[in-house]
């Protein structure tokens, strides 16, 4: 909430004692899109609609297949259904948070690792960076949520041999992934897989021919149960027709060596201040993969040595690829394709290797001197080379930063009015890299405790050791996550709902009205309706906030404004200098609706309404047959009726829609569903049948399969 006081000057009014400097500028997305869009689904749900259209953004486009608003997620959906709104959409991020760690702890404790090493480091699972990171995205972590448990139930598959419960739970928590996730971590599975499949079967064709079914038969069940989300999804990613530049930055290939700042990620700057990663067009490379400075490099320590238990060796060979595999794609054009958002699987990798290699450590009593001393040496450098910097060689080429941040901001179309917050991180980066920041201070602390622990092995046998150690560890991590995830007062965010004053003049106009709002600002910062604000306040706005962008007349407006300005919208918001507190709001000036326009002679009268998210209806006085011109985004899946007759709905360039009225028509009825909405609920329901014949049907000779697949694991471990 104090992102929109401190850098939006219409949004003063929210907190007009604001510092200009919000406690995380990095969660801008979460108040321009996800808060907004939540908002909405919410009201759609409780007034028992399914939000498939966005009515508000863009001239209108689809809402859930725009997967990022996550509105399919099931735990959403449960605290939808149970709780005020406020409560839901802070307890719906709440449990993503609780199960991803309790996935995390059940997966530990099936490889009889101790309870205490398991709850520990399924709370730095929990609150590892990557979670931090992406918490204004809440795709990623709810679906990220259920790999945890699907590791599970594929660990015991292999190991005891698959079943109709095994089968089932997969299909379902494949089903969970999908519904959660975006077409790109979707992707993420495929990963998974081939993680697994190498760490567990490698070369072994006898273990893949039993594993590959457990694989194939609950993919196949999940996409039929998650046709409905999956089918819209692909639809509007083939519409949108998004490029992928697969060279966007001449130095990505270094960001693979950057993420290992995961050992002591201070040292590349914080969202507090500046941050090196961004040189490399990423956002906290190091953060992306924390789990804690001596977690880190304990997972290292667990990829070499012998794991305590041989039933351990699958999961040790998996981690160890899913780490390999996020430093491999961030290392090369992969990073276009699949994002740093592909962290939780790395993150994941690494916590299990400290559990393998902590439950290793414990066991072994053989002194590790030579790695005492690296972990010894590496804490002293790290804690001396920041210090140095922040303290000794920083103050003096401050004045050079200082300009180089100043004359790069007019470029910076991010923060594009924030010059408070900009001076804030340069002067900020002692305070956050140095010894005054008590991450570091714990970090290094934790760092030292391993380098005894490696000294000497008599230290390993007091029960307390591990603990202290891994709670030690975990504290940075707790504290970072504290600092980065926003906590506001709600107030605020009354004050938000309600509109400022600005606002409230765009409200009396347009709010709930078929009229459509364009703005003209020289920058994000200086709109009334920034991102998609428009559901907060129920207006129609040309322009928006989403992942995939249509062909629209927001864009086209850009480009030709004097074509289309009088299709584009009614009412006109402009803002001519920034920070400048009100902007002049003005009629369009052109007759009729922008949104739908006659074309014929002579005129026919009509009247529109829009009766749900869904739905339009248009009221037709007498008059001749002519086309309506609709100017919201095209898009298929709109059907016309005209008193129970079918109309074609046709798109004229460049993108938007024409429909031919008969004479005799009074009322014309617009609904949108997605287009392949019916087959994918028949494909929905083969998904219920394969999950019942996979609970009914007796399966063939399962004892001697396991037995088979017992020996095969065991001859590959």
């Amino acid at each position: 909430m104090d992102i929109a006081p401190a850098l939006f000057s219409k949004y003063k009014y929210v907190d007009p004692e604001s510092s200009a400097i919000p406690a995380n500028h990095y969660d801008t997305d979460q108040l321009l899109a996800d808060l907004p869009l939540q908002y909405t689904m919410y009201q759609a749900y409780h007034q028992g609609e399914v939000p498939w259209w966005d009515p508000f953004t863009y001239g209108g486009m689809p809402l859930l297949a725009d997967a990022h608003c996550n509105g399919t997620d099931f735990v959403r959906l449960l605290t939808y259904a149970c709780l005020p709104f406020e409560l839901a959409y802070n307890w719906t991020r709440i449990l993503h948070f609780v199960l991803a760690g309790l996935g995390l702890f059940l997966l530990l404790r099936s490889w009889n690792i101790r309870f205490a090493i398991c709850l520990l480091l399924s709370l730095t699972y929990e609150f590892a960076g990557c979670q931090a990171m992406s918490f204004q995205h809440p795709w990623i972590e709810s679906s990220f949520l259920y790999y945890p448990y699907l590791w599970l139930v594929w660990d015991y598959s292999v190991r005891h041999g698959g079943g109709r419960r095994e089968i089932i739970l997969a299909a379902l928590l494949l089903t969970g992934i999908f519904y959660s996730g975006s077409i790109q971590t979707h992707t993420y599975i495929v990963l998974f897989l081939l993680a697994f499949g190498l760490g567990y079967a490698g070369r072994a064709a006898q273990t893949w021919e039993k594993f590959l079914p457990a694989v194939i038969i609950p993919g196949l069940i999940a996409v039929c149960l998650a046709a409905p989300v999956l089918g819209e999804q692909v639809e509007l990613f083939f519409q949108s027709g998004r490029p992928v530049a697969l060279h966007k930055n001449k130095l990505e290939w270094l960001c693979g060596i950057a993420s290992l700042a995961g050992i002591y990620p201070w040292g590349l700057g914080t969202f507090r201040t500046l941050d090196l990663s961004k040189f490399l067009g990423q956002c906290g490379l190091g953060f992306q993969v924390f789990v804690g400075s001596s977690a880190f490099l304990l997972a290292a320590l667990g990829s070499r040595i012998k794991p305590a238990s041989t039933i351990q060796n699958g999961p040790k060979r998996t981690a160890c690829i899913l780490v390999g595999l996020y430093l491999l794609i961030l290392s090369g054009p992969l990073l276009n394709i699949f994002y740093v958002r592909c962290a939780p699987l790395a993150v994941m990798g690494l916590v299990v290797l400290a559990g393998i290699g902590l439950e290793s450590l414990l066991e072994n009593e053989i002194a590790l001197r030579r790695a005492g001393w690296l972990v010894f040496g590496l804490t002293v450098g790290l804690a001396l080379i920041t210090n140095v910097v922040a303290w000794v060689v920083y103050p003096r080429v401050f004045p050079k930063a200082k300009q180089f941040v100043e004359e790069r901001e007019p470029t910076n179309r991010s923060l594009d009015a924030a010059p408070a917050l900009r001076v804030f991180q340069v002067e900020n980066l002692p305070a956050e890299i140095s010894f005054q920041n008590p991450e570091t201070v714990l970090a290094c602390a934790s760092l030292l405790c391993l380098a005894a622990i490696l000294f000497r092995p008599s230290s390993r046998k007091h029960p307390l050791v591990g603990i202290a150690f891994l709670i030690l560890n975990l504290l940075p991590v707790l504290s970072f996550c504290y600092r980065y995830v926003p906590r506001q007062k709600m107030v605020l965010w009354h004050r938000l709902l309600a509109g400022g004053p600005e606002q409230q003049k765009v409200m009396a106009k347009l709010k709930g009205t078929v009229y459509r709002l364009s703005e003209i600002a020289p920058g994000q910062h200086e709109l009334v309706m920034p991102g998609a604000f428009g559901h907060l306040y129920r207006v129609r706005t040309c322009h928006g906030y989403s992942s995939l962008r249509l062909a629209n007349l927001y864009d086209m407006s850009r480009k030709a404004p004097d074509r289309w300005r009088l299709k584009a919208a009614d009412w006109v918001y402009e803002s001519k200098v920034r920070n400048q507190a009100a902007g002049v709001f003005a009629a369009n000036g052109a007759p009729g609706l922008a949104r739908f326009q006659w074309i014929g002679q002579p005129p026919r009268r009509f009247q529109v309404e829009d009766a749900a998210l869904n739905r339009i209806r248009v009221k037709f006085e007498t008059g001749p047959a002519g086309i309506l011109l609709w100017t919201d985004t095209w898009y298929p899946g709109w059907q016309a009726t005209a008193d129970g007759r079918l109309l074609a709905v046709r798109k004229t360039e460049p993108c938007i829609s024409q429909i031919e009225i008969p004479a005799d028509a009074r009322i014309l009825d617009l609904r949108y569903q997605p287009l392949y909405l019916r087959q994918a609920r028949w494909l929905q329901l083969i998904g219920v049948l394969g999950i019942g014949i996979a609970g009914v049907r007796p399966m063939t000779g399962p004892r001697k399969n396991r037995d088979l697949l017992r020996r095969s694991v065991s001859q590959h471990d």
